[in-house]
């Protein structure tokens, strides 16, 4: 099975066994619980170090932690682990949407990170919505939450004429369009097994 699909699967699973949640920067869970409290990329840290622990420690590399910021860095970089694409017409349900800040602080927010749950829906030109996953302060629409943390939230993809992925808006409450580099991450298998 390809980590794609098992990422899909475990957040699936941790959803539908979710009881309590909220957002903790930082926070990582190491078993399927019920409970997380975590940021957007320590959700996605704890999910990958129970499917593949061996990639978690080769994409750490010397890191305290993975912030959103070092998964888009090694994506970018092609001697990782981490591949990408950018068009909205090879999303697949399990990759990891993932952008970065311009201005990277040395604590807080230093992007973005969500699990695809489903297929781009065409809904205008240039725009598409998808079912995510993510840990987030802040609600998406028709957002199984009721405050921050872990859940899962319809989020609308800005894409060009090519079919590239060119920015996002957050929900419709929050409808400003965001300009920036979304990347389509997946994972090989670790290196180390």
């Amino acid at each position: 099975m390809k980590l794609t699909q098992k990422i899909h699967n475990q957040a699936q699973k941790l959803l539908m066994g979710l009881s309590h949640t909220g957002f903790f920067r930082g926070g990582e869970f190491s078993e399927l619980s019920g409970k997380y409290f975590c940021d957007c990329s320590s959700y996605i840290n704890s999910l990958i170090k129970l499917i593949d622990p061996l990639l978690y420690t080769e994409l750490l590399n010397e890191r305290e932690r993975l912030r959103a910021c070092d998964y888009f860095d090694l994506a970018k970089n092609k001697n990782s682990s981490i591949a990408y694409h950018q068009s909205i017409d090879k999303v697949v349900v399990g990759e990891i949407l993932v952008w970065k800040k311009t201005n990277i602080p040395k604590s807080g927010d230093s992007g973005h990170m969500a699990i695809v749950l489903s297929v781009p829906e065409e809904i205008a030109e240039g725009r598409y919505k998808l079912l995510v996953s993510d840990c987030s302060k802040i609600l998406h629409d028709m957002d199984s939450r009721v405050d921050g943390g872990v859940g899962s939230g319809v989020l609308t993809l800005l894409v060009d004429a090519k079919k590239c992925i060119t920015g996002y808006i957050w929900s419709s409450e929050r409808a400003k369009n965001k300009v920036t580099d979304v990347l389509c991450i997946s994972f090989s298998d670790s290196k180390l097994k």
